[in-house]
């Protein structure tokens, strides 16, 4: 996948598939 529909603040937002691990990795 390309990238992926988050839902951020009520809002969505297409983040792509490096970003998402870059914030799920500042998450922790």
């Amino acid at each position: 996948m390309k990238g992926l529909f988050l839902p951020i603040g009520g809002a969505f937002v297409l983040a792509d598939v490096s970003e998402i691990q870059f914030l799920s990795y500042h998450q922790l």
